[in-house]
């Protein structure tokens, strides 16, 4: 009899944890909707969507662009370890210009800042046409082409995020921050992918 007595309690303790577990998780269902609605509703701010948009169409294209620098270095070498090489020499103007790259975005307009490297990458994504097309084999263009871009992307990239306050007020910053390095994320996985299957 007290084992029965013993074993429904032990039931009813159960039920009563299977209760507000349920509702634990119900409860952070419910918040974690909210905030993901409150955070997609700044898309509801033009500025905010043509930022995003932007982002996006830059960082598919230019992944795009690095996908095809990088195989074309292969074809002509035929040594993954170069395409090492390449990958560094695309790396280190971002180590180098670390600092500079903040300064020169507090100190000039941001938007002319990003559009005039935005143009520096323009430029070098025509010199990897123009040598893809010439059937040239010299490494060094492609080397060149990578250092280029690697610049630009290290001066553009904070002149762009500075950009943010410029647009949005300070308490939908946070929600824009997190939609925009989702963005970004995103269109760094989708631009090689999308690079693949156009070689295919």
């Amino acid at each position: 009899m007290f084992a029965r007595a013993r074993a429904l309690g032990h039931l009813a303790f159960f039920r009563e944890m299977c209760g507000a577990f349920s509702a634990e998780v119900g409860s952070c269902r419910c918040s974690s909707v909210r905030s993901m609605a409150t955070a997609l509703g700044v898309l509801g701010q033009q500025a905010v969507r043509r930022y995003l948009g932007s982002t996006a169409f830059a960082a598919i294209g230019i992944n795009i662009c690095i996908t095809a620098l990088f195989k074309q270095v292969y074809d002509i070498t035929g040594d993954p370890f170069s395409i090492g090489l390449l990958g560094l020499a695309q790396f280190v103007p971002g180590l180098v210009l670390a600092i500079p790259s903040g300064y020169i975005a507090d100190r000039f307009d941001r938007r002319r800042v990003t559009a005039g490297f935005l143009l520096l990458r323009l430029l070098s994504i025509a010199v990897l046409i123009w040598f893809t097309n010439s059937g040239s084999s010299a490494v060094s263009v492609l080397v060149l082409v990578a250092i280029g871009i690697g610049v630009a992307d290290a001066l553009i990239t904070p002149s762009r995020r500075a950009i943010l306050p410029l647009i949005v007020s300070t308490d939908d910053l946070p929600r824009v921050i997190a939609l925009w390095t989702a963005t970004f994320t995103s269109s760094a996985i989708v631009g090689p992918a999308l690079a693949g299957f156009l070689y295919s």
